[in-house]
C-alpha cells in the first residue's frame, strides 16, 4: 500500500540522524532534549508551589506523567501486560542516586509509589482509599482502610529559587522532619517537593550522561521512535464545516 503524504512527513520528521524531533523540522540532541524536559518542569509546574494550598495532586500527577515518559526514554516502550508499571518502578528505584539511604526508600517504595500515588492520581484524579496490610517488627498482622495524602510542606529556612532549590535537596540534611516517604498512620506518605526536586537532578545526571555515552543517546532516540511509532494508524480528522455536522475521526 502506498504511503501517504502525512506518513511520509511524519518517518522524514522522526528520522533525525541521532536527535530528537519536538516540532517539525526542529531537532535536539538527547542531552538538550533532557533540558527540555527540566526547563519545561521548571516553567509548568514550579510555579504551582506558589499557589495556595499547593495545589498537592496536580504537582504529583504532572511529575508522575514526566516520570513515565522519561521511563519510556531510558527503557523503551513494550505491549506486554503491566510493562508500563514495571518500567515506572525501575526509574523510580534508581532516583536519587546521589545518597544511598534515599535511594534505598525509592527502591523500597517503588512499587508502592506508582501503584497508589501515580495510578490513582492519573487515573482518579485523587488517591483514593485502600485497605492496607501491615505487618510489624515481629511479624503480626493488622489491616485498615487508609486515605493517602500529598504533602508539600517546606522548611522556612529553605531557599526560594528553583536553582538553589535543586541542590538544597541534594542535602540529606535538609529533608529532616519532611514527610517523604515516611511510614506515617499505616501509609507511606509523599512530599512533592522532595520527589520534584529528586527528578529535576535525576534528570540533570542523564543530561551530563548523554552528553558522552553513544549507547544511551542512540537507546533515547530509538524509543523515542518507538513512542512515536506506537501510534500505527495515522488517524485523519474530517473537519465538517456544514452547520450541524460532526468532526469526525477516520
Amino acid at each position: 500500500m502506498q504511503k501517504s503524504k502525512l506518513q511520509l512527513e511524519i518517518e522524514k520528521n522522526i528520522s533525525g540522524k541521532g536527535k530528537i524531533c519536538v516540532l517539525p523540522n526542529e531537532y535536539l540532541d538527547p542531552s538538550e532534549y533532557v533540558q527540555n524536559l527540566i526547563d519545561q518542569l521548571k516553567s509548568d509546574i514550579f510555579p504551582l508551589f506558589k499557589n495556595k494550598g499547593f495545589a498537592p495532586f496536580t504537582i504529583a500527577r504532572n511529575i508522575f506523567c514526566f516520570i513515565d515518559h522519561i521511563s519510556a526514554l531510558r527503557y523503551g516502550i513494550k505491549k506486554k501486560k503491566g510493562e508500563q508499571t514495571k518500567r515506572i518502578k525501575k526509574l523510580i528505584s534508581e532516583f536519587a542516586k546521589f545518597d544511598s539511604y534515599i535511594n534505598s526508600k525509592y527502591k523500597r517504595y517503588a512499587d508502592y509509589i506508582v501503584q497508589i500515588y501515580r495510578h490513582d492520581l492519573v487515573h482518579n484524579v485523587r488517591p483514593l482509599p485502600h485497605e492496607i496490610q501491615v505487618i510489624d517488627k515481629n511479624g503480626r498482622k493488622s489491616s485498615g482502610i487508609c486515605w493517602f495524602f500529598v504533602s508539600s510542606e517546606l522548611k522556612n529556612s529553605a531557599p526560594k529559587s528553583f536553582d538553589r532549590l535543586a541542590e538544597y535537596f541534594t542535602e540529606v540534611s535538609n529533608r529532616k522532619n519532611l514527610c517523604h516517604l515516611r511510614y506515617i498512620g499505616n501509609q507511606i506518605v509523599i512530599n512533592n517537593y522532595c520527589l520534584f526536586f529528586d527528578l529535576i537532578n535525576f534528570l540533570k545526571v542523564y543530561k551530563d550522561l548523554l552528553k558522552d555515552d553513544k549507547k544511551l543517546q542512540k537507546d533515547f532516540v530509538e524509543n523515542y521512535k518507538k513512542i512515536i511509532n506506537s501510534h500505527k494508524k495515522i488517524r485523519n480528522f474530517i473537519l465538517d464545516k456544514r452547520k450541524d455536522k460532526e468532526c469526525k475521526v477516520l
